[in-house]
C-alpha cells in the first residue's frame, strides 16, 4: 500500500480535514473505511484514501458473506451454494466464517444462499438484492454446532429438564437427566426474556439491563444509543486478487497481481478509545459532559465517585481521575442510560410531551438532544430553530481546517431542495435515523412495536 493509497490519522485531524486534504470526500472515507460514526476517528488509525483498482473493477456490487453460530461465533468448513444471475457456485467458509466475495452486475440482481444441511441437501438461508458497492453481511444460524465427546457419567441427575442449568452463550455442560439418559446443554443468547440480543458485546448484558431499568427505556434502546457511540475493534483486513472483466486476476506493469484490500466491519465495542477530540470511553462522554454528569446527585457516575473519593480518604477526586472512570464499561454503559434520562426530563421541562412517545421511539428522541442539547432539540421540536441559527449549524457540520464549511452546506442545500431549518433538520434527522436502530438488538424483532422515523417522533413530541 503507497503513500497514496493509505493516510495514518494525526492528532487534531478530522475526516473533513483528511478529505479535503486528499481531494477524496468524506462519503467515500466513510465507505471505504467503513466508518460508524464519521466523527470518531483517533490519531494512528490507518484510513484508505482509494481502492487501488477502483477504475477496473467490473461489477455492480460486492457482497461479502459471514456465516456465523447462534452466539456469533464463525462457522468454519460449511459448503455454500451462491446463485446469482450469472450461475451458481460452491465454495467452503474459511476460519473466519466467510465465504469469496459475490460480485453481481446489475440493480436488479440477487443473490440467493445455500447452505449444506447435516442430514443432506441444502438449505435456503437469504436472498438480497445488494445496493451498489461493497458490503457486508452476516448470517446468523439458530444453532450452535458441538463435538461431544463420549464419557462416563457418574451419579445421578444434575438437574430437571423443566428448569435447565443457567450458561453464558457459547458455554456447554454435560449432564443425565431423571431417566438416566445423557444431555448436553448448550448456552445460547436467544432467545431470552428480555428479548436481547448484543452478539459481539454480550458480555455488557448485566450493564445494559441495568442500566435500561435504571433509566426507564427498553434494554435495547440503551444498547441501541451505546452502538451509535461506541469505537469498534479494528476488523480483519482481507486481501483478494483484483479482477478483470474477463474475471481474470489483473497485474500492474510490472507483473505483479494487483491487489485489494477489504478492512472487514466489526461490530465490537472498544471501552479504551480516546478519540481526537477527547471523547472517552466505550460511550464516547466528552470531558465536560462527564463531568457534568458526575456532579448531579443521584447519578450512577455521582455515587461512583463518592465511593472512590471515601476509598481513596479524600473529599473530593480529581477532573482526571473521574474522567478515567469513563474507559469503565460499566461506569460508561449506566451513565448513558442516565444522560439519556437526563435528556428526556430537559425536553420535558421544556414543554415537549415525552408522554406522547413510545418507548420504541425514546431512543431516537435522546440522541436527538444528545446531539444537540435538550434546549437545542425543543427549539426542532416546537418548531424555534431559526433558519439564521440553522445555517450556521449546518455550515459547522461541514467545516474543516481548509473550509468554513459554507460552500459544502449551499452545495448540500441544492441537493435536496431545502434552505434553512428544513434543510438542517433533513441533515440531522437522516443522521439519527441511520444511527439509531433499536430492533439491531433484538432476539425477535417481530415482538417490538414498529419504531417511527425520528421526523414523526418530534411531531408526537409537540409541545
Amino acid at each position: 500500500m503507497t503513500d497514496s493509497t493509505e493516510y495514518t490519522v494525526q492528532p487534531g485531524d478530522t475526516l473533513g480535514g483528511i478529505a479535503s486534504a486528499k481531494g477524496v470526500s468524506v462519503n467515500d472515507l466513510v465507505q471505504l473505511n467503513n466508518i460508524d460514526n464519521p466523527r470518531l476517528i483517533y490519531p494512528g488509525q490507518k484510513l484508505l484514501l482509494t481502492a487501488p483498482s477502483e477504475d477496473t473493477e467490473a461489477f455492480y456490487s460486492e457482497l461479502w458473506l459471514r456465516l456465523t453460530d447462534a452466539n456469533g461465533a464463525p462457522i468454519p468448513n460449511l459448503m455454500t451454494t451462491i446463485v446469482t444471475d450469472s450461475g451458481s457456485h460452491e465454495c467452503m467458509s474459511d476460519p473466519l466464517g466467510l465465504i469469496a466475495p459475490v460480485q453481481t452486475q446489475k440493480p436488479t440482481e440477487k443473490v440467493q444462499v445455500f447452505v449444506a444441511k447435516l442430514d443432506g441437501g441444502t438449505k435456503k438461508v437469504a436472498e438480497v438484492t445488494p445496493p451498489p458497492g461493497t458490503h457486508q453481511v452476516t448470517l446468523r444460524s439458530p444453532k450452535v454446532k458441538l463435538d461431544v465427546p463420549l464419557r462416563v457419567h457418574d451419579g445421578g441427575t444434575d438437574h430437571h429438564e423443566n428448569a435447565p442449568l443457567p450458561l453464558a452463550p457459547g458455554d456447554a455442560q454435560h449432564n443425565r437427566d431423571s431417566a438416566g439418559n445423557p444431555v448436553v446443554n448448550v448456552g445460547v443468547e436467544c432467545p431470552n426474556k428480555d428479548n436481547l440480543r448484543l452478539g459481539a458485546n454480550s458480555q455488557y448484558r448485566d450493564f445494559i439491563i441495568a442500566g435500561a431499568k435504571r433509566a426507564d427505556l427498553m434494554p435495547q434502546a440503551l444498547a441501541a444509543l451505546c452502538e451509535a457511540e461506541a469505537a469498534k475493534i479494528p476488523g480483519e483486513k482481507i486481501e483478494t486478487p483484483v479482477l478483470g472483466k474477463d474475471g481474470k486476476p489483473k497485474v500492474d506493469k510490472h507483473g505483479k497481481p494487483l491487489i485489494k484490500v477489504t478492512k472487514l466491519k466489526s461490530v465490537k465495542w472498544d471501552p479504551s478509545v480516546v478519540n481526537a477530540i477527547g471523547a472517552g470511553g466505550l460511550t464516547q462522554f466528552l470531558a465536560n459532559t462527564w463531568l457534568g454528569q458526575a456532579a448531579i446527585a443521584g447519578t450512577f457516575l455521582h455515587d461512583k465517585v463518592a465511593g472512590k473519593a471515601f476509598e481513596n480518604h479524600v473529599k473530593k477526586l480529581s477532573d482526571h481521575d473521574i474522567l478515567e472512570m469513563r474507559l469503565d464499561p460499566e461506569t460508561s454503559i449506566m451513565t448513558a442510560g442516565d444522560y439519556a434520562a437526563y435528556n428526556l426530563r430537559g425536553l420535558e421541562k421544556l414543554g415537549c410531551k415525552i408522554d406522547g412517545v413510545a418507548d420504541i421511539d425514546k431512543p431516537k428522541l435522546a440522541y436527538l438532544a444528545h446531539h444537540e442539547g435538550y434546549g437545542g432539540a425543543a427549539a426542532i421540536i416546537n418548531g424555534d430553530l431559526s433558519d439564521e441559527r440553522a445555517e450556521k449549524i449546518l455550515t459547522a457540520q461541514f467545516k474543516t481546517k481548509k473550509s468554513t464549511g459554507k460552500t459544502e452546506a449551499e452545495a448540500y442545500e441544492k441537493k435536496v431542495g431545502l434552505t434553512g431549518a428544513d434543510a438542517y433538520k433533513k441533515f440531522l434527522f437522516d443522521y439519527i435515523d441511520k444511527k439509531i436502530d433499536v430492533t439491531n438488538f433484538a432476539c425477535d424483532p417481530s415482538k417490538l412495536t414498529k419504531a417511527k422515523s425520528i421526523a414523526d417522533i418530534v411531531k408526537d413530541a409537540e409541545g
